[in-house]
């Protein structure tokens, strides 16, 4: 999940809000930007329910990252067709791998 916080939020706002994604157990990383800053929270095991957060002083938004992210294939590491040829097959799928 992401929170995004106000462009005005409080460092005390922004500790509470630190603070809640710990007591449940993840952890925060706030993430600045040139306006705002964001909170995003990671060691959980599924969704969390953006309402632990949505009412805290300080929250514009809440979403949700729920999309698992897939690692690349290497260039030049066979792509899983068997072929043997170390990845360098123009048959193993389409060019820009």
């Amino acid at each position: 999940m992401l929170i995004v916080l106000h462009p005005d939020v409080t460092p005390q706002a922004q500790a509470t809000i630190e603070g809640r994604v710990r007591e449940l157990g993840f952890t925060p990383h706030a993430i600045s930007g040139a306006g705002r800053t964001a909170i995003g929270i990671t060691g959980n095991k599924g969704p969390i329910d953006p309402g632990h957060f949505r009412e805290l002083p300080g929250v514009a938004d809440c979403i949700p990252v729920t999309a698992p992210y897939k690692a690349r294939v290497p260039r030049g590491e066979a792509r899983g067709h068997g072929g043997g040829c170390g990845g360098e097959c123009r048959s193993a799928g389409p060019s820009w791998w």
